[in-house]
């Protein structure tokens, strides 16, 4: 939970807004012979309206898509009004909400370029919706949103493929112009997108939110169970490394 004092309307206030121009064709491949990362387009979908800020943190929380208001617990149901709103198949899909105060220039989530769900560099088509079932959470793309900027995508085609735990920082010479995520917007995100946290460009307390579409993936097991008894999918895999998961806005 938060220590810090919340000042009625930080998180909304005086926050840039960027226009979406989706550069690249709808797609998505991971090909280890071409070595070639290509993001499909990233879709605006809507306006949101957070809740009050709490200092909840959930990390890939199975939930049952198909039934949000049976499977998400009382902790989290300041925000089934969002979740309802979201398009979603059947099955199981994964939440996580990252509630925290974050100083001016530092990031709130993992900075640095990279793709979520990608677990080794070996694997072939990548985990978060890489090519085929045999990824990780979130095969079919996820949906995301924040209550101010601090994402960056670049939705384009990289030469190679993502290192150990989906670092890309070494396709940094290849980046184009990056998109920068607009402030309490819904967005649908292709499933292997280079993104990145950009540093706060003032102090506050932000709230972000994703929900990872259905896989047969394997789901890390130092993220959050869902004590209502909702199982992930696919199998239980080892944890992340800790600076995934118990990083702090740094």
């Amino acid at each position: 939970m938060c220590r810090h004092p919340i000042p009625p309307g930080e998180v909304n206030s005086r926050l840039p807004s960027t226009k979406i121009t989706p550069s690249c064709q709808e797609g998505l491949t991971a090909t280890p012979l071409r070595r070639r990362i290509q993001s499909m387009k990233i879709s605006e979908l809507s306006r949101l309206e957070f809740p009050q800020f709490t200092g909840l943190r959930i990390l890939l929380m199975p939930i049952v898509l198909h039934d949000l208001p049976a499977s998400l617990p009382s902790f989290a149901r300041q925000y089934e009004h969002l979740l309802t709103g979201f398009p979603r198949p059947r099955g199981i899909g994964y939440l996580t909400i990252d509630e925290r105060f974050v100083p001016r220039g530092k990031h709130h989530r993992r900075p640095g370029l990279h793709v979520d769900g990608w677990a080794d560099d070996e694997q072939d088509s990548g985990t978060w919706g890489g090519g085929g079932s045999g990824g990780s959470w979130g095969n079919g793309g996820w949906i995301t949103a924040s209550t101010s900027v601090g994402c960056a995508a670049y939705p384009q085609e990289f030469t190679d493929k993502p290192k150990k735990w989906g670092d890309c920082e070494h396709l940094r010479p290849q980046v184009k112009a990056a998109i920068i995520l607009k402030p309490l917007v819904a967005y649908a995100m292709p499933a292997l997108l280079v993104h990145e946290t950009v540093p706060a460009t003032q102090e506050g307390y932000r709230q972000f939110i994703r929900l990872s579409m259905p896989s047969r993936g394997g789901w890390p097991s130092s993220c959050t169970a869902n004590p209502l008894g909702v199982k992930p999918s696919g199998p239980v895999i080892a944890p992340r490394p800790a600076q995934f998961s118990l990083y702090q806005p740094s």
